[in-house]
C-alpha cells in the first residue's frame, strides 16, 4: 500500500509540474522579461528578472541527470544522494533570478537547498555510523547486479532523474514572476506549507534515527512526531513538493 501512494504521488506530482518546466521563454535571451509578464501591470514587470539569468529546461535536466549517474555505481544512491543532490543544485541555480524577484521566490529557491544539503548531510551520516543501511545498500546492489549489467539500469537512472527535474520545475516560474495581491498572499502561504514539509520531514528522520539507536533496530517507534503521523518523513515530503507545485497554479 504505501508503494502504491508512492507511485500514486510520483504520477500526480509529474502531471502537476512538468508543464511548467516547459514553459516557453521570451522570443529571444536578451535582457527581455519573462512573456507571462508581458500583459501585467508596469508596477509589476519592473521587478521580472533577465530570462537569461533563470535556469534553462537543458540546465535543470542536466542538474537533475548528473547526480543520478550515482545510480549506475550503487542502485540505491540512485535514490537517496542523487536526490539531495539534485533538489540542492536546481535551488542553487535558480538561487540568483528568485532574490532579484523577490523573497517568496527566494523562499522557494532556498527550501529546496536546504532540503537537499540536509537530506544527503543526514543519508551519509547514517550509512557511516548504522552498519544495518550499509548491509541494506549492499543487497539492494547485489539485486541490481543480478538482474544484469550496469546500463540495464538506465530506464532507473533516466526515471528517476526526470522525476527530480519535474520535482524543481516549477522554480522557473517563481524566480521570474513577481507576485502582487491575493497571488502574493497564497504564495506565501504555499512557501509556509513548504518549508512546514520540510521541517517534518527533518524531524521525522532525526527522531526515528535517535529512537532506533537507543532502542535497537526493531523497536517501532511511536512517540514524538510519530505519535501523530505514522511515516513523517513521507508527510513532509508530500507537504512540500505538493506545495511547490501548487506555486506553478499561483504565478502562472
Amino acid at each position: 500500500a504505501q508503494l502504491d501512494l508512492q507511485a500514486m504521488w510520483t504520477t500526480t506530482l509529474t502531471t502537476l509540474v512538468c508543464a511548467s518546466a516547459l514553459h516557453p521563454p521570451a522570443a529571444t535571451l536578451s535582457r527581455a522579461c519573462h512573456p507571462a509578464l508581458a500583459a501585467r501591470p508596469a508596477r509589476l514587470r519592473a521587478g521580472c528578472n533577465p530570462v537569461a539569468s533563470i535556469p534553462t529546461v537543458g540546465v535543470l535536466a542536466a542538474t537533475c541527470t548528473l547526480p543520478t549517474l550515482l545510480g549506475y555505481w550503487k542502485t540505491e544512491y540512485g535514490v537517496s544522494y542523487a536526490y539531495g543532490a539534485a533538489m540542492a543544485g536546481c535551488g542553487a541555480l535558480a538561487l540568483p533570478a528568485a532574490m532579484s524577484c523577490g523573497p517568496l521566490a527566494t523562499a522557494h529557491a532556498l527550501v529546496l537547498v536546504l532540503y537537499g544539503a540536509r537530506l544527503d548531510a543526514f543519508l551519509l551520516h547514517r550509512e557511516l555510523t548504522v552498519p544495518r543501511f550499509r548491509t541494506l545498500r549492499d543487497k539492494i546492489e547485489a539485486r541490481s547486479k543480478a538482474q544484469g549489467g550496469r546500463l540495464k539500469r538506465s530506464p532507473f537512472v533516466l526515471g528517476c532523474s526526470f522525476l527530480y527535474f519535474c520535482m524543481a520545475a516549477p522554480l522557473r516560474l517563481t524566480a521570474a514572476t513577481p507576485v502582487s495581491g491575493t497571488s502574493k498572499v497564497a504564495l506565501a502561504l504555499e512557501v509556509l506549507l513548504m518549508y512546514t514539509g520540510a521541517v517534518v520531514a527533518a524531524v521525522g528522520d532525526a527522531h526515528k534515527s535517535r529512537a532506533k539507536r537507543r532502542r535497537g533496530a526493531d523497536y517501532l517507534v511511536v512517540d514524538g512526531v510519530f505519535r501523530y503521523l505514522r511515516h513523517p518523513n513521507y508527510s513532509g515530503e508530500l507537504l512540500l513538493w505538493g506545495a511547490s507545485a501548487a506555486a506553478v497554479l499561483i504565478v502562472d
